[in-house]
């Protein structure tokens, strides 16, 4: 049996760490069942980790059969379970601030009649467009121009039409920073700074007015989240691509080249290339692990 073994090993084969488990801990001062559920979502959609949960704790406890290199016959060895790996989430210096915002124009594309040049507002001659001739260096009235004449007689470009209109504008001022510890794949933090509308006015062409509109704090909601999951996202798709190369065997046990340093932990169980078996991990030191079989494929022919 253990000759057997050693010429199963004797190619260098590769072995690929199976998907671990997360639990994850989040410490927010508000906010809690939005900023958790984004960041369950960004665990899922990395495809990178399991998410751990109380209920399911029974399928991590399963039979692990090895197959006799020497018949077909299926050996019980013992039970064993992927280790759970913590992902703590804390954010800090959340600040959710109001602040009003006096205006004298609003946006208005279909019969606005004002223009904005850096801080100022032009009136201009609205429907007639320009192109410029280097030839002669004038403005030519063109239906393809970019330009448009102001009634103090200048040629501006722009990119959208205002009307008077005084009102205030209320935004929401949001800012924090999330620190994050996925233990032995991947830490950091970030910072996020937004404004997000609260009270604002649109143009309605259809009564000609401007009509009020309005944000709940729920979009601030949606902000936090977005940032923290597209952040967190980011961070951890390239996590965990942990492989190693069986290189000896100490007695009974299967010698890696990967440790500790690379983020191996007692109970990880890794597959063996073109799923030719498994091994669980039973001793971890910074350099080197030492593991066992508890599945083989009968490679046989």
């Amino acid at each position: 049996m253990k000759k057997l073994i050693l010429l199963f090993l004797g190619v260098g084969l590769t072995l690929f760490s199976n998907v671990p488990i997360v639990k994850i801990n989040i410490t927010a001062p508000s906010y809690i069942e939005i900023i958790n559920a984004t960041i369950y979502d960004s665990i899922i959609e990395s495809g990178k980790f399991k998410i751990y949960l109380q209920e399911e704790l029974e399928k991590l406890y399963k039979e692990l059969r090895l197959q006799d290199l020497l018949s077909n016959k299926n050996l019980i060895l013992k039970e064993s379970k992927q280790p759970i790996i913590n992902f703590d989430v804390v954010i800090k210096n959340l600040q959710i601030k109001e602040e009003k915002i006096k205006k004298d124009y609003i946006v208005n594309n279909e019969s606005g009649d004002y223009i904005r040049v850096g801080e100022k507002y032009i009136k201009v001659q609205k429907g007639i467009y320009y192109s410029y001739d280097a030839n002669t260096s004038r403005y030519i009235p063109s239906k393809e121009g970019y330009y448009i004449k102001g009634y103090d007689g200048k040629f501006y470009t722009f990119n959208d039409f205002y009307t008077k209109f005084s009102h205030e504008k209320i935004v929401y001022k949001v800012s924090g920073k999330v620190y994050y510890n996925l233990f032995g794949y991947a830490n950091g933090s970030f910072s996020f700074s937004k404004e997000i509308k609260k009270r604002w006015y649109k143009w309605d062409e259809t009564i000609l007015k401007a009509l009020k509109k309005e944000n709940s704090q729920i979009e601030i909601l949606k902000y936090i989240a977005s940032v923290i999951k597209s952040n967190i996202l980011e961070n951890i798709k390239n996590a965990y691509k942990l492989e190693g190369l069986i290189y000896d065997l100490k007695k009974d046990r299967v010698i890696l080249n990967i440790g500790k340093k690379d983020g191996v932990l007692p109970g990880t169980v890794f597959t063996i290339t073109e799923n030719k078996g498994q091994i669980v991990i039973r001793n971890v030191e910074n350099n080197y692990s030492e593991a066992e079989f508890y599945y083989l494929k009968n490679i046989q022919k």
